[in-house]
């Protein structure tokens, strides 16, 4: 006999997040179709929203390769902008998730990290085809209106804590970037 579950009366007050929408970008083009993304919106934010140590250049190697060779987790990054409605935006196209991995591919695409010993982007893009799977990447962007609810996603997402010194470090670089880039 099947069961059916009963959950908590609770749990129809967990509220969702926005709702995401995805689009599958390929790597050879990651720089331009981000760009793309951000057009309708303020423009592209990539900054902590959490107190994280940047990757070293040989773990955005290791990052590089593991992609290349068809590695399968890693390939989703997240964003959120204000009102997003598939492409257009009323805020910022702000990194939630994943900053070191767009950090780690644009560099590559860039020619400033080799791989598999002194391989550079440039060496094999030809390779690198746009129908290929195993050379794209998912990118989610949410519809959260605040940067509160910006960075709750992220903490969940990421199971961080929400001490006083993470939150200093948080809004240390969301100010930080935010000032830079014009709100």
């Amino acid at each position: 006999m099947i069961q059916t579950l009963k959950y908590p009366p609770e749990w129809k007050r967990i509220r969702r997040f926005g709702r995401g929408v995805k689009y599958t970008l390929p790597i050879k083009d990651f720089t331009n179709q981000l760009q793309e993304l951000a057009e309708g919106t303020k423009g592209l934010l990539l900054y902590r929203q959490a107190a994280l140590t940047p990757w070293t250049y040989e773990r955005k190697q290791s990052y590089i390769q593991y992609l290349l060779m068809g590695g399968v987790d890693g390939r989703s990054i997240f964003f959120n902008c204000k009102n997003w409605n598939y492409g257009q935006g009323s805020g910022h196209l702000q990194i939630v998730d994943g900053l070191e991995r767009v950090t780690a591919l644009l560099q590559f695409l860039d020619n400033d990290i080799a791989i598999f010993g002194e391989w550079l982007y440039d060496d094999f893009k030809d390779t690198l085809t746009a129908t290929k799977s195993d050379y794209r990447l998912d990118v989610y962007v949410n519809d959260l209106n605040t940067d509160t609810e910006s960075c709750e996603w992220c903490w969940n997402l990421n199971g961080f804590s929400r001490s006083v010194e993470d939150l200093q470090e948080i809004w240390k670089w969301r100010n930080y970037y935010a000032n830079r880039n014009g709100g």
